[in-house]
This record gives C-alpha cells, sequence and structure tokens, in this order.
C-alpha cells in the first residue's frame, strides 16, 4: 500500500516521504504522492479558536487553509464574502466555500504587494494563526489601510509516533518535506540517534535554513513556493 501511517515495513530499498504536516493536510498531500510509499505522523495539531463577530462586511484575508477551516467548524459562511488568499490551494477552497476570490499569491509578503497595489477601500480583517512568520496586518496598516486582524486557530507541538522512530533509526532513505519554519524547527527538535539516510526536500531556502536536526545527505529545495513544486522536488529523489 503507498500510505502507511500506522506500521512500517522497514526493509525497502525506495525511499520513504515522512509527512509531518497536521493529518487532514498530510493526507491531501499523499495523494499527490501515489505510489510512493508516505508515512503520517504530524509534528503539530490544529485547535480551533472561537471566531470573532468582526467578519461582517469585511474583505477576508488568509493565508493558510487552517484559516479556512476554523471558519467552516465555527460554523460561518463565507459565501458570496470577497477574499485575499496565499496559495493556490487555499484559494480554491475558500471558491469551494463559495467565497469571491480577489487575489492569490504565492507568499504572505507578494500578497501584501498586491494588496497595497490595488489600495482597496474596504475595510480588512486578517485571519490568521497564533504564530505567524509575516505580520500582514502591521504591512498594510503602515500603508494606510484599514486593516484588523483575528487569532483564529493556533497549532501546538505533537511528538512522532514511536513507527516514526523505528523508521528513523533504521538504514533506509527517508526523504523529509518541510512546509514552514515552525515545521522544520519542531521535527529538528525530535529526531535523535538517527541512523536513516535524510533527504530535506524545504518549500524554500528560508525554512531549509530553519533545519536543526542531523545532517541531511541530501537537500532539495523546491523551485517555487507551492505544492506542485514540492511534489516535483520529492519525486526526483523517487527515481
Amino acid at each position: 500500500m503507498p500510505h502507511n501511517s500506522a506500521g512500517l515495513a522497514l526493509n525497502h530499498s525506495a525511499p520513504t516521504v515522512l509527512l509531518t504536516r497536521p493529518k487532514a493536510q498530510s493526507l491531501d498531500f499523499a495523494r499527490l504522492l501515489v505510489p510512493a510509499r508516505t508515512v503520517i505522523s504530524p509534528v503539530t495539531q490544529v485547535v480551533f479558536m472561537p471566531i470573532p463577530d468582526t467578519l461582517a462586511g469585511k474583505v477576508l484575508i488568509v493565508t493558510s487553509s487552517n484559516a479556512l477551516q476554523a471558519v467552516r467548524h465555527a460554523g460561518i459562511s463565507i459565501k458570496g464574502r470577497s477574499i485575499y488568499c496565499v496559495g493556490l490551494k487555499t484559494a480554491k477552497i475558500a471558491e469551494d466555500l463559495g467565497a469571491n476570490v480577489l487575489g492569490v499569491a504565492d507568499t504572505a509578503n507578494h500578497l501584501v504587494t498586491q494588496i497595497i497595489r490595488r489600495m482597496p477601500r474596504e475595510n480588512l480583517l486578517y485571519l490568521r494563526g497564533q504564530e505567524i512568520s509575516t505580520d500582514i496586518a502591521k504591512s498594510l496598516l503602515s500603508a494606510g489601510l484599514d486593516t484588523d486582524e483575528a487569532v483564529v486557530y493556533r497549532v501546538k507541538p505533537q511528538a512522532l509516533s514511536r513507527q516514526v522512530m523505528d523508521l528513523v533509526r533504521s538504514p533506509q532513505t527517508v526523504i523529509m518535506p518541510l512546509f514552514s519554519v515552525r515545521s522544520a524547527t519542531r521535527l529538528s527538535e525530535q529526531l535523535h540517534q538517527v541512523q536513516c539516510r535524510i533527504v530535506l526536500v524545504p518549500i524554500s531556502q528560508n525554512v531549509a535554513d530553519a533545519w536543526q536536526g542531523p545532517e541531511p545527505a541530501e537537500v532539495t529545495v523546491a523551485n517555487q513556493p507551492s505544492s506542485e513544486a514540492m511534489v516535483r522536488a520529492i519525486k526526483s529523489h523517487m527515481v
């Protein structure tokens, strides 16, 4: 079977892809890697937080599907609402929820530039996680745009499974995609007494620089910050 999150067969010559994003995102990404062998063990868990009553009449900004999942979890409809998104996948989820996507960018900084260039007159609301790497609200406020923010989810650490610890202590190749500085840091902190051959596939150089774990045998940075580029980079190590 291509996906195995419970038991592991450790004596295979083909590499195993270790997916450490939250479970829902890892399952979606694993489907893009079929028929590769994937193992899911999230190093973080998403916890939804109460949504404030300040969404009405504002143009939304989201940089992660987690924010949209938080809104949906709260039973709030964004049908017909205008929204800016980071990432094509996030934009697709917003469209599926009935939102009107005004703009999409590949990074938060690029989205800030795009919004400032348009200088919207509407009030903006950034739906964000507790931890952020780019302060979108501050940048937009500095540009004179009326911007609020609401923390709608937080991410808490989660330990790697025992099966994954057995995997990384075996003499085989393990490909480790890294989608954020946070995931790179938290995965690094948990890898001890590693015997596997590590291949890192960070989504950006900034994420690659955050790695503090065992020395990898290879590092392939995706040529653009997208799921498609990550899949290509991972599959380049599967041949």
